[in-house]
């Protein structure tokens, strides 16, 4: 998750196995929305298979997510590989004027936060 968070693409794939490194041949540094921290499950975990919370945010946008991955480890040549991520959920919270949306992954709905709760949310969102 390290590599993640300094967006080494390079570092990132040394961890991928060679069927997850197929897909991934060519990844575009994103520079927005970009990881700002990181969550690794403790509950659930085992030793092929983990869930991750990854945050991320604008810099110059109010814009902040969550983003629920499920990894799969295997071992290869006596190294642990990432084998598989899956998506598992996201909830995206962001701003248009004043007043902030929250946004699920399966869900096309936008849902407007009630406006007693926008204002310390919109500053942090501003402040990240």
């Amino acid at each position: 998750m390290f590599h993640a968070m300094q967006r080494d693409i390079n570092a990132m794939l040394s961890y991928y196995s060679p069927k997850l490194r197929e897909n991934y041949k060519e990844l575009p540094k994103q520079e927005n929305p970009r990881p700002v921290a990181y969550k690794i499950e403790k509950e659930g975990f085992n030793e092929d298979e983990f869930t991750v919370h990854i945050f991320s945010s604008y810099s110059n946008f109010p814009y902040f997510s969550e983003d629920v991955f499920k990894y799969k480890i295997i071992t290869k040549d006596s190294k642990l590989m990432i084998d598989e991520i899956k998506k598992d959920k996201s909830t995206e919270y962001f701003a248009k004027g004043n007043i902030l949306y929250k946004k699920k992954m399966k869900s096309l709905r936008l849902k407007l936060l009630s406006p007693l709760r926008i204002y310390p949310i919109l500053h942090l969102l501003k402040t990240c």
